[in-house]
């Protein structure tokens, strides 16, 4: 489906009402109205009224909603209300799987939950950090763990290491398979954690090896694997990317600052201006913005000043600007539609890619009160 024309995208598609917004997901999005959040459809037309205290992405066909006892619960076009239970806190929805806190026996743990709202384990951990289904990342009597959740709910787990430096690691974050990122006082580190059957055998490599000069270097900042690249800081301060296939370093130095490749693009600083750059390492559009951002599905956020717009993929112009910075803010475009902030409301502007209508319309129409 053609883009929406630049005249088009700029004029918002459902009006600016809304004291807060979120991005779209199955067909319904939330907003906010005074301090009340509910729900509205693809057409503006209220499904849901506003009645819950807080909201949380929605993803996998639910959003999650907390209502004003301060209980946690899914809602969505295919949820059965009789399948959930409430919970003490609960957070969003990652290929299939949630983290939710309840009471275990006399304790309360955080568990994963499936789609139907049932546990995929009986085992319940201190700390939820992470996931990417079979995987999660979780902490527990103090002790770091990453655990591989197997058939029957079976937990196979591997802890980090005592030799590691980041042992006690201050933070992890970006688990994606079996890569994840750990953060200590000393730097950070890319962990690669390997499950042979069920002996669980842990293959750390502490901090990135770097083959030109077969020695570990250690960095300041590091982000999570993408599209074959880790986007790093090294303690020197220069900026550039790991390539996982060589274990070479590419383009280190070259950039003020950089964020991951996203959709075959990342985001780099230069002269205190942001751009763009392919992974051949060729500028594809030149640093003019005060900040860039990934994209996701074709589209990126891009900032002048204090006013934002975004990007497109165009198959056959490669990146091009599709609304020029002029709200106030903005989230990235989900099922054509993204949420902007002018004149201090929130509405939506499209961009000219509805999704299948089977993607948004299935079940919507039950959560119309009568």
């Amino acid at each position: 489906m053609a883009l929406a024309t630049a005249s088009q995208a700029q004029e918002m598609v459902i009006a600016p009402h809304y004291d807060g917004a979120g991005t779209f997901h199955a067909g319904m999005a939330p907003v906010k109205v005074g301090e009340l959040w509910g729900f509205v459809d693809r057409t503006g037309k209220m499904i849901v009224a506003p009645q819950y205290a807080n909201v949380r992405p929605g993803q996998d066909g639910v959003h999650l909603v907390q209502d004003e006892f301060q209980s946690w619960r899914a809602l969505g076009p295919n949820v059965e209300d009789a399948n959930w239970v409430s919970y003490r806190d609960m957070m969003s929805y990652k290929n299939g799987w949630a983290s939710v806190w309840q009471r275990s026996g006399s304790e309360e743990k955080w568990f994963l939950i499936d789609l139907e709202g049932d546990r995929t384990s009986s085992t319940g951990f201190d700390q939820m950090i992470d996931w990417d289904p079979p995987f999660a990342l979780v902490r527990e009597a103090g002790s770091l763990y990453v655990i591989h959740v197997g058939e029957f709910g079976y937990v196979n787990a591997v802890e980090v290491p005592e030799f590691s430096a980041f042992r006690n690691a201050t933070g992890l974050s970006g688990l994606t398979g079996r890569h994840f990122i750990a953060t200590s006082p000393q730097g950070h580190a890319l962990l690669e954690i390997r499950f042979d059957d069920y002996r669980p055998e842990p293959m750390i490599a502490g901090s990135i090896w770097d083959q030109s000069t077969r020695q570990e270097a250690r960095f300041s900042r590091l982000s999570p694997p993408s599209e074959g690249y880790v986007a790093l800081q090294r303690q020197d301060g220069a900026w550039g990317f790991y390539h996982l296939a060589t274990a070479n370093f590419v383009w280190m130095g070259r950039f003020e600052q950089l964020r991951s490749f996203s959709e075959g693009y990342a985001a780099v600083k230069s002269n205190g201006k942001w751009g763009y750059i392919n992974r051949r390492g060729e500028v594809v559009v030149q640093p003019v913005y005060d900040r860039a951002y990934d994209f996701h599905d074709g589209f990126a956020v891009i900032r002048q000043g204090e006013l934002r717009g975004f990007m497109s993929i165009d198959p056959d112009r490669g990146i091009t600007e599709f609304i020029a910075p002029q709200y106030q803010d903005v989230f990235r475009f989900r099922e054509g539609l993204a949420p902007a902030k002018a004149d201090g409301k929130w509405g939506f502007v499209s961009n000219g890619q509805a999704p299948a209508p089977e993607l948004i319309q299935s079940g919507v129409q039950k959560l119309v009160p009568n």
